[in-house]
């Protein structure tokens, strides 16, 4: 029997007072007691609606996501209302739409996405870096879209894992700070089953990658707010992760993880391949990251290419004319023909060969270029 919100709250004061005394990255996991969507759903919809309207909204959700003691299929559950709100834009959910959602083409499967928020909190590590960590493979762009952040943080692991983890302090009580340039710093004391749920993949490395995200988005969420109060612009929701969660400026991101100057070039139809080759060349060979926003691809993007999404330019095979580039969705993909812009191309973790006259005849979109000059300002990462 369902008991009056007031009566069964999972998160008493008590519980609170000893979860804040554990370490932020040694919390166990809770097991899931096989419960399904639905059923965390009647349990838990009045405890989330807190205005009692009826709905769940985003600012509700965003409430819950840092709170910490939430049961992990609680946890789980809160993370699919945050990636359908976040991805639609919808102003709330009713408890019939959840337990009743629309059926056909594009309607939402709230079961299957709830396994996979249980899938990435059961196979969390429970450290920020596991041994060796962090590599590029490892990583996976997970329900936001913030593959303008993820492109430049594969770029930095390519070139150089220590650099992502110099940007951790780590204290004696399991607390850590993110390292941003400037000597800006974002604190925490945990990390929630909740936010595990919702951000990208780091595989069995640890939580570094979801405490970036997090990080990150806390840093722009302030600048947000500063802008607002400055009435230059507004904030998006009331999370954090919700600055990073619907796209964002790569160049922006390189600016705000590196501390350098990035120069961006819009591509074309007639751009020079002599120029991009030169260009991306040169880059290397400073040691600089370069990312490319791919807009549109000829007439029709080949299989397993997305468009309006980032990717990070990794290397350039002189031999065979080719540029390397990683997708932060860490895809797979085996052409059903010959490589190229028909069929895709040979995909392995994310990255891809593509040869420089296809690259230049077919990528509508821009590349940006970290430099090795020093900025003191960086604006905020606009839309």
């Amino acid at each position: 029997m369902n008991m009056r919100p007031n009566e069964r709250s999972w998160l008493p004061l008590l519980q609170l007072l000893m979860i804040a005394a554990l370490p932020a990255l040694g919390l166990a996991v809770e097991k899931f007691a096989g419960d399904s969507f639905e059923s965390v759903v009647r349990e838990h919809f009045e405890c989330w609606d807190f205005d009692h309207d009826g709905r769940v909204t985003l600012a509700e959700v965003d409430r819950l996501i840092p709170l910490p003691g939430i049961p992990a299929e609680a946890s789980a559950a809160i993370a699919v209302l945050h990636r359908y709100l976040v991805k639609h834009q919808h102003s709330g959910l009713s408890f019939d739409f959840l337990l009743h959602p629309p059926k056909g083409e594009g309607a939402p499967n709230f079961e299957k996405d709830f396994l996979a928020a249980q899938s990435r909190i059961s196979g969390a590590t429970r450290v920020l870096f596991t041994p060796g960590a962090p590599t590029l493979d490892a990583i996976h762009q997970g329900s936001l879209g913030d593959c303008f952040f993820l492109a430049p943080v594969g770029a930095l692991v390519h070139r150089d894992p220590e650099f992502i983890r110099h940007k951790f302090v780590t204290y004696d009580d399991g607390s850590f700070d993110v390292k941003f340039p400037g000597d800006r710093r974002e604190h925490y004391s945990r990390i929630t089953d909740v936010q595990i749920a919702i951000t990208s993949s780091e595989g069995k490395e640890g939580l570094w990658l979801t405490a970036l995200e997090l990080a990150t988005g806390r840093k722009l969420q302030n600048e947000l707010r500063e802008e607002a109060r400055e009435g230059r612009g507004k904030v998006n929701g009331i999370a954090s992760i919700d600055s990073v969660a619907g796209g964002g400026s790569a160049s922006l991101a390189m600016a705000e993880l590196t501390g350098h100057k990035i120069v961006r070039i819009e591509l074309t139809s007639h751009g020079s391949a002599d120029a991009i080759r030169q260009a991306v060349e040169t880059a290397r060979t400073h040691h600089c990251i370069i990312c490319v926003g791919i807009e549109a691809f000829g007439e029709k993007a080949p299989p397993k290419l997305n468009c309006h999404h980032a990717y990070a330019l990794l290397g350039y095979d002189r031999q065979n004319d080719a540029f390397l580039l990683w997708n932060p969705h860490g895809t797979t993909h085996r052409p059903e023909g010959p490589p190229g812009p028909v069929n895709g191309y040979v995909t392995e973790h994310g990255r891809f060969f593509m040869p420089v006259a296809d690259f230049v005849k077919n990528v509508k979109g821009h590349i940006s270029f970290e430099t090795d000059v020093l900025i003191e300002r960086i604006v905020p990462m606009e839309r």
